[in-house]
């Protein structure tokens, strides 16, 4: 069979590529091949934009070799081996070639080696493992490249689900190199692991994932792979806005015709036709079908997403329309007061959420969600005059950017964040009065703690599910379509009020927060001899626990000593001393999820199999 080979193309007859290579491998030793998309877009015939080159020598004597040589160089990678040649013809990517000795999803530390299958083996997709000789031309395909180079056919370097983890934009990479190269069916273990692991993505930097997605939408037809994430899941995660929306509540009026598709629970696309329903009367004169319009209207409910609705009551409610004068034109001066909220920025986990939450579940698995800090959402209710069951915000370690559409009055407590609302700083724990069209930002967290809350006069309007609006996302239910906020939501001010506000929370009153709590607790139900021991029992109340980084509103999970336990395992139940059967938990509860505790928090498990050796009392959980 004959030696594979790269056609001759107009770069590959470039003097200034001969020139680098003889810089680099003057005694022809074979220290330099050609890589990547050069190698592959000749073979298929394509033009060809950037030259990468491989070579075993290490970046160092990659530079020296080139500034003997007179060629100017850009250190552009050292600790991943890549120096940049300027070139007359341009620019020249020169890599030494390397291994992976870790990844973290987003970054990989990198070893030099001089095997050029261990360097290959690193790269994402067998077409993109071919490597050319500069001289003659043949081709080394490690990984059967260049057969899936003829079939079209887009493969990753063994199994898709490991090396999307080493580093999850290769997701992104998957999709638009399959836009540009592969053929359907697409690699079905490569789309259900893009799939399963989507949510990696949000780890990554704007940066990378705007220029990878920009990548893809240049090429001549991206609407087919597009579409195809969008069905995955993949698109979600990066564009939340493509997401289709749920209608979590649809109410219909009675004695009126109502032709729709929509029912609660129905997904409304972004690519369908936004008619949702038409509302149709008739009487025997236009007073009373405008009445009849008019109660229809007040009683039609739709909740998970924006809709013209409360447009349409004001329209057919001014005088101009009653008297039936109305033009198209008309519309276009027609004063419409929103009382809305635009969402700018969302923030870190922005959700709405109200006090006591979803109470009566817990026996069938459903938490009661609800604020975190209930003393800090309390409060700010209190000052902007709500009743105490109003729904609010809860922003985490960094808060949204909202634009209000309607004057109203908030108050922002919890943990203090940067805020400025039109450019001036904004107090916490005082009422502020906001104008329609003000802009309030809140940024990242600024001392103790790492929740906070907005407080808006008359609350939010989201629907009661289960008896509360709080958001429980885990169960995708509750609050503004059972989700935290996303950049584009619309949300609407209710009128839940109960008094006038009240004047700023003296310091005296406001909540301390600190970076070291002691927390009071309820001792058991499992302690000491049974599952602990006696000295286990004494360390855990005598030592400093950390909150380690990966909490979240299921439990907070704690950094500190290691129980040595009074059992070998678990018995029937498991093989860790902290596994039992299945047994019910408290909010509070210290749960040891094998050797770490977890305090669970308000979306909590209400039943599992770990140990408790204690419960924190309500009064501390704020």
């Amino acid at each position: 069979m004959a030696e594979p080979r790269l056609p001759a193309a107009d770069w590959t007859a470039r003097a200034d590529l001969a020139a680098l290579v003889a810089a680099l491998d003057p005694a022809g030793e074979g220290l330099v091949r050609y890589v990547g998309g050069a190698v592959r877009d000749t073979l298929l015939g394509l033009p060809v934009k950037d030259i990468d080159m491989a070579t075993p020598l290490e970046p160092a004597e990659v530079i020296a070799r080139l500034t003997a040589a007179g060629i100017r160089s850009v250190p552009t990678g050292l600790a991943h081996g890549t120096v940049t040649a300027l070139t007359v013809g341009g620019p020249v990517e020169i890599t030494t070639l390397r291994r992976d000795v870790s990844t973290d999803g987003r970054h990989a530390t990198v070893a030099f080696s001089h095997s050029w299958a261990e360097d290959a083996a690193r790269r994402d997709f067998t077409i993109n493992a071919l490597y050319a000789e500069p001289g003659s031309l043949a081709v080394h395909d490690y990984f059967g490249g260049l057969e899936d180079l003829g079939a079209r056919r887009l493969r990753f370097i063994g199994q898709a689900e490991a090396r999307i983890r080493e580093d999850y934009l290769r997701i992104l990479r998957y999709f638009r190199f399959q836009a540009r190269f592969g053929s359907l069916p697409a690699d079905p273990a490569a789309e259900t692991a893009c799939s399963a692991l989507a949510a990696g993505l949000k780890g990554l930097s704007r940066e990378r994932i705007a220029s990878e997605l920009l990548a893809l939408l240049a090429l001549p037809d991206p609407a087919r792979t597009i579409l195809r994430m969008a069905e995955l899941g993949v698109l979600a995660v990066i564009l939340p806005e493509a997401d289709p929306a749920a209608l979590t509540e649809v109410a219909l009026p009675a004695g009126a015709r109502c032709d729709t598709w929509v029912a609660d629970g129905v997904e409304v696309s972004p690519f369908y036709d936004p008619m949702l329903a038409k509302i149709i009367v008739k009487a025997d004169d236009r007073p009373a079908a405008l009445l009849k319009l008019q109660q229809a209207l007040a009683a039609t409910g739709v909740a998970g997403f924006e809709t013209n609705l409360d447009y349409l009551r004001s329209v057919i409610a001014c005088p101009v329309f009653a008297a039936g004068t109305q033009t198209t034109g008309y519309l276009a001066t027609h004063t419409y007061a929103s009382r809305t909220i635009d969402v700018l920025a969302a923030g870190t986990d922005t959700t709405v959420q109200d006090y006591p939450g979803r109470l009566g579940y817990w026996n069938v698995g459903i938490p009661p969600s609800g604020p975190m800090d209930n003393l800090a959402f309390a409060l700010g209710n209190r000052l902007v005059g709500n009743k105490d069951t109003a729904a609010g915000l809860e922003l985490t370690v960094t808060g949204p950017t909202l634009r209000f559409n309607v004057a109203t009055i908030i108050a922002l407590t919890g943990a203090e964040m940067a805020a400025t609302l039109d450019g001036n700083p904004v107090p916490w724990w005082t009422p502020m009065a906001v104008n329609a069209g003000s802009v309030l930002k809140i940024g990242a967290v600024s001392g103790p703690g790492v929740r906070a809350y907005v407080a808006i006069r008359g609350g939010l309007d989201v629907p009661h599910y289960m008896g509360s609006r709080a958001t429980f996302t885990l169960g995708k239910f509750g609050g503004h379509g059972g989700r935290a906020l996303r950049v584009a939501d619309v949300l609407r001010v209710a009128d839940e009020t109960e008094g006038a506000a009240s004047p700023a929370l003296a310091r005296s009153l406001q909540p301390a927060l600190s970076n070291e709590w002691t927390l009071r607790v309820i001792y058991g139900p499992h302690g000491a001899p049974d599952f602990f021991t006696p000295a286990d029992i004494d360390t855990f109340f005598a030592a400093d626990w950390q909150v380690h980084y990966n909490s979240s509103r299921t439990g907070v999970r704690l950094i500190g000593p290691k129980p040595q336990w009074a059992r070998p395992d678990g018995g029937e139940a498991g093989l860790h001393p902290s596994n039992l059967h299945d047994n019910a938990y408290a909010i509070g509860a210290v749960d040891f999820t094998g050797d770490m505790p977890v305090i669970l928090g308000p979306d909590g498990p209400s039943l599992g199999g770990f140990v408790c050796p204690a419960v924190v009392i309500a009064a501390d959980r704020w």
